[in-house]
């Protein structure tokens, strides 16, 4: 199941390494290993929107962005099922408008932008470095 696969990418982040890896060569390895984490960790954060978006938003808009997101849960590769998902996710437009109605005020926009930033440049490095393509 899912939860397997992200226990054991995060057990991978998380536990020892052998000490003559390079620093920035093992950030990368251990993240590539945490691919099950952060697929994971999307499908909560768009399930959390979801379920926010049924109160700020028309019924038909959300249901929208669920139809856009159901097939990529439920119909993906038995061995890795959210593989891809944030792609699928992209395409969800009124989960953003929900997270834009959430960050309306400049304190919670701050606190958004800066672990947006941080995983933003730990994707790309993964995606430049050829580890992750998705």
């Amino acid at each position: 199941s899912i939860f397997v696969e992200a226990y054991e990418g995060l057990r991978d982040l998380l536990g020892p390494r052998s000490p003559a890896d390079s620093l920035l060569g093992d950030l990368m390895g251990r993240l590539n290993d945490a691919t099950d984490v952060y697929n994971l960790m999307f499908l909560l954060f768009a399930l959390t929107l979801l379920l926010l978006g049924l109160r700020v938003l028309p019924l038909s808009l959300s249901a929208y962005a669920f139809l856009l997101v159901v097939p990529a849960v439920f119909f993906g590769k038995p061995d890795t099922p959210l593989m891809g998902f944030p792609r699928y996710f992209l395409v969800a437009f009124p989960l953003f408008i929900t997270l834009a109605i959430l960050l309306k005020d400049r304190r919670t926009l701050g606190g958004w932008l800066v672990p947006s930033a941080v995983s933003s440049l730990l994707l790309c490095a993964e995606f430049v470095s050829w580890r992750f393509v998705a």
